[in-house]
């Protein structure tokens, strides 16, 4: 069974607490991709593409702190749009800094309601908050958005065997 890009954006980080960000695999192609196809908008100015790049970089080689700045300095540069901001909370997970990266989550959220990266990367934040059950709720949400089969019930199986106290419908 293949698992959908979204769920390997936080599977490193889902379990309890990652003691070190250094002993974690390396980050998924999710946040990656994603990173690439915003350097490759039309739209985006060069200097801004450049330094998305710069920030993918630095979040491949498991340099998280560097990536956070950078991605801080692109969201700064590009506040609507939702990908940067779910980058950078990404690389709040890997820092382990939950408050940060349930924001970003929660402004990408904001900016893209139905986006299943960002609600798990939001409710792993807030799992990690202690908040388990606005975490359900999250996940819960996202999981509705599957059609039945097996991509809903890989997402469902991955997500209940990495947080325990979480359980969900369907």
């Amino acid at each position: 069974m293949q698992l959908a890009p979204f769920v390997l954006l936080a599977l490193p980080v889902l379990g309890a607490s990652c003691a070190s960000t250094s002993s974690v695999a390396p980050a998924p192609r999710a946040p990656l991709q994603a990173a690439a196809e915003v350097a490759d908008a039309p739209d985006l100015p060069a200097d801004t593409a450049i330094l998305v790049q710069q920030a993918a970089q630095a979040l491949q080689r498991r340099r998280y702190r560097e990536a956070a700045q950078l991605y801080t300095e692109v969201v700064e540069r590009q506040p609507f749009d939702p990908v940067p901001r779910q980058a950078l909370g990404y690389a709040w997970l890997r820092l382990e800094e939950w408050e940060a990266a349930a924001a970003e989550f929660a402004q990408a959220l904001d900016l893209q309601p139905e986006s299943r990266e960002s609600m798990l990367g939001l409710a792993v934040a807030r799992y990690h908050l202690g908040d388990t059950a606005e975490a359900q709720e999250i996940l819960q949400r996202g999981l509705d958005t599957f059609p039945p089969g097996s991509e809903r019930d890989g997402w469902k199986a991955v997500i209940e065997r990495q947080l325990p106290g979480v359980h969900l419908d369907g």
